[in-house]
Parts: C-alpha cells; sequence; structure tokens
C-alpha cells in the first residue's frame, strides 16, 4: 500500500494538492486445504485499487497572462491573452483491478487474467471560448468530465514437448479494450473544437469527424459524398459530418512458437491488432486526382476518362475544385475515402540460434558462445491500403493522423554472443 500528499504550482490556489494512494491483495487459493485434490499446481487470486493523479498541462495554465496588443494613446497597449482558472484542478485516475494466476498439468500450461475498470474524472483538455469574449487564444485549460476504460487481459503458456532433448513451447496473450465518455462539466453531452465535436457523451474519446464517402459519379466522374439523409451530394454541409471510430485498437496481443533440439533453437513471434481504423492523411496527396507536385499512386490510372466509367478515381482536376468545390475537403471536412482499417498480423520475430557446447566453448577459453540469426518485421497481413499499418496506428493514436509516419523497416541480422 501507498500514500502521497501531492502538490502542483500549475492549478488553482486552492486546488494544489491531491491525495493519491494505492492498495493491493492477493489470496494463494491452492494453499487451501479444499484445494488438495484440485489438479492444480498454482491458482492465486489478485485484488488492487489506486487513485493516481495527472498534471501534464503547461507550466501557469491556470492562471491569466497579457501580451502587447494594439495602441493605447498612441504607446502599445496590454491586452489579455487567456484567462484564468482558478479552479483548475488535478485529473484523477481511479482503477480496479482483479486478477487470477493459474497452473496445471505439472506446471506445463499457466497463465494469468487481468481486468481492469478505470474512471479518469476531472479530464484535463483546452476547450473553446467564445470569441467575443476578446481574448487572444481561444482556448482555455479546464476539468472537463470523466471517462470510463474497460478492458481484460489474458496471457497463457504451454509446454507441449519436453522430452529427449525435444521442447516446443508456444505462449500468447490477448487484450480487449473499451472506453466511453461517461459525463461532462456543464450538463454538456458534447464539447466542440471548431464546428466538429471533441467529446461526446455515450461515445469514444477516440473518433473522427468525417463525410461519408459516396464514390465517384459515372456520369461526370465528380466525387460525391452523402448528407445527413443518405443522399449523394457534391457539395455537403457541416450538418452532414458524421463520427467513425479512431486509431485506437479494441484489442491486441501476439503469439510465440519456440522449437528446441539441444542446441538449436527457433523462435517465431506473431503480433496483432484490429478494431481500429486511421484516416490515411498521405493519400491526400497521391491519390487526389488533382494537379499536385507529388507522384500519384498507380491505382489512379483508372481514373474516370468517359461517361459510364465506375470506378474511385475521380477525373483529374487542375488543382482540384469543380464549381468552386473542392474534391477532396468540399470546404467542410475530409471524406472516409481515405479511412481504412488498420488492423493487422505480422510476423514481428523469427529467430534461429545455435548454442555451441559448453566443453567445446572451454577448449576455445568462452565461458558460453550462443550463434543466432535474426528477421525483424517479415510479413504483414492487413487491409490497410497505406504503407504500414503498426506505424500509423502508434502516430494516429497521438496526432489522430499519419502523414509523415515512417514505416516499420524488415531488418535481418547474424551474429555470435560470447561470454567469458
Amino acid at each position: 500500500a501507498s500514500m502521497r500528499y501531492e502538490g502542483s504550482s500549475r492549478f488553482g490556489t486552492s486546488t494544489k494538492y491531491g491525495l493519491f494512494y494505492a492498495g493491493g491483495v492477493a489470496w494463494r487459493i491452492i494453499e487451501e486445504g479444499f484445494m488438495q485434490d484440485s489438479g492444480l499446481d498454482e491458482l492465486k487470486l489478485r485484488v488492487s485499487y489506486g487513485v493516481t493523479g495527472n498534471s501534464a498541462i503547461g507550466d501557469f495554465s491556470s492562471l491569466a497572462i497579457f501580451g502587447t496588443s494594439g495602441q493605447y494613446l498612441g504607446a502599445p497597449g496590454l491586452a489579455p491573452t487567456r484567462l484564468a482558472n482558478d479552479l483548475l484542478a488535478w485529473e484523477e485516475s481511479a482503477q480496479f483491478n482483479v486478477g487470477l494466476d493459474f497452473a496445471f498439468a505439472n506446471n506445463r500450461i499457466y497463465g494469468t487474467i487481468d481486468a481492469y475498470d478505470k474512471n479518469n474524472s476531472n479530464l484535463l483538455l483546452n476547450t473553446q471560448i467564445p470569441q467575443t469574449a476578446g481574448i487572444t487564444n481561444s482556448t482555455i485549460t479546464e476539468n472537463v468530465g470523466k471517462v470510463n476504460n474497460q478492458g481484460i487481459d489474458f496471457e497463457l503458456n504451454a509446454v507441449l514437448l519436453n522430452r529427449a532433448g525435444f521442447t516446443v513451447n508456444v505462449g500468447g496473450t490477448f487484450s480487449l479494450q473499451r472506453n466511453k465518455v461517461v459525463e461532462l462539466t456543464g450538463d454538456r453531452d458534447t464539447i466542440f473544437n471548431g464546428a466538429f465535436p471533441q467529446l461526446i457523451v455515450g461515445q469514444p474519446i477516440s473518433f473522427y469527424n468525417l463525410l461519408e464517402f459516396a464514390g465517384v459519379n459515372p456520369a461526370n466522374g465528380r466525387n460525391l459524398v452523402y448528407d445527413a439523409n443518405g443522399v449523394p451530394t457534391y457539395a455537403p454541409s457541416f450538418d452532414d459530418v458524421r463520427q467513425f471510430d479512431g486509431p485506437v485498437p479494441d484489442y491486441f496481443g501476439g503469439f510465440r512458437t519456440e522449437l528446441g533440439y539441444k542446441g538449436f533453437n527457433l523462435m517465431g513471434f506473431v503480433q496483432f491488432q484490429g478494431g481500429n481504423h486511421v484516416l490515411n492523411n498521405d493519400l491526400f496527396g497521391l491519390a487526389d486526382g488533382s494537379a499536385t507536385p507529388n507522384n500519384q499512386l498507380a491505382s489512379t490510372i483508372d481514373y474516370w476518362k468517359n461517361p459510364g466509367d465506375v470506378t474511385n478515381a475521380n477525373k483529374p482536376v487542375q488543382g482540384g475544385i469543380i464549381e468552386g468545390v473542392n474534391q477532396e475537403n468540399y470546404g467542410v471536412v475530409g471524406s472516409t475515402r481515405y479511412y481504412s482499417d488498420a488492423g493487422y498480423a505480422r510476423l514481428k520475430e523469427i529467430r534461429a540460434t545455435y548454442s555451441i557446447p559448453r566443453s567445446t566453448a572451454s577448449s576455445l577459453g568462452l565461458g558460453s558462445a550462443v550463434i543466432f540469426v535474426q528477421g525483424l518485421n517479415m510479413i504483414t497481413w492487413t487491409k490497410f491500403d497505406g504503407i504500414d499499418p503498426e506505424a500509423v496506428s502508434n502516430r494516429a493514436a497521438f496526432t489522430g493522423g499519419t502523414s509523415f509516419a515512417f514505416p516499420v523497416g524488415r531488418q535481418y541480422a547474424a551474429g555470435i554472443n560470447v561470454s567469458f
């Protein structure tokens, strides 16, 4: 168990301090008398609860700031550039965990199951204030509401064979996660960033605001999107914008297989994730059908040329504007044209090793020697239409987009590890 009372000058005068604590207990059920003939080798229940604080905001965020602006009687003037918020307080995260460790078959099969329920309250967020307030910076940092996160993690390992020098070991992990906004302060059900929702009660914290792409009109080659009533249109409005799943995966994990015979060992590891989507910003310059300085994808060769052509590559237009409507953002926001499933499975690592017998190593003056050959990021299975679903998912989870995400490279290595 632990407890601390922590303060930060970033918060208001009466809300600088927060009390944070954590504790946990465990029960080795396997040691109880009623478990003697259970056939299990391990069974342990774990329960914990803790509250932590988040102060990851800029310095002086609770204070009003003035800056030079305009003139007064011919001299440089001062004007407020940020409003004060003396009620700004710690964001708190209260998490409850319950877990179970188990093993059976003489400890040849073992694993864990963990579940958690996490509530983040007093969320710290920069929110808009009316421009009529006369403040240069039209945002203010405040505590806006509460988000609930729930998940469950599984891990299972097994020794399938251990006989006559042969070994076969397998293992894997699988995690499910969900989150949603539970409440927002001030009886709000939505917080906006400009014209678009930023947080919505009852919805996940991560989503995209997009128009739904309706394809290319075979009659004239123009891009279409659906309006709020599901009718294709060339010129949508802000009312036609919808929310689509974001880049945070619903599930992820990996599995490992290891084969051994005496000094030889072969190991492979596959990782995966799914249930997440990404707006592939890179395609805005590579498949937009307008006069850009970028090369275009080969798929755009199948662009619309004549009435009746059925394709998803629109008619190329200088500047990408037809009758005053931008064919990419429609004067509103982008569409699901470049919205892509970012789920994938990847052979992350494959490694072969040979451990030189100790007697041979000793004759060479070595304590041990292991020769290895390794490959990383060898094969990827995905529906993603961009460069690398792993790289763009990681970037989009923090920035919301994929632009300039450097792909994970395929790597090969060989060598020898020695000890003396």
